[in-house]
């Protein structure tokens, strides 16, 4: 990950119930305390 103090851009693609909201969750939950 970059150390620069840019935001961090993912991108989730894929069709309608692919479980994308899902995958976002997880990710924000696994990672919010590590970047503020």
């Amino acid at each position: 990950m970059s150390t620069d103090k840019q935001p961090l851009r993912v991108g989730i693609g894929g069709p309608v119930g692919s479980g994308k909201t899902a995958l976002t969750l997880a990710l924000c939950r696994a990672l919010r305390d590590k970047y503020n």
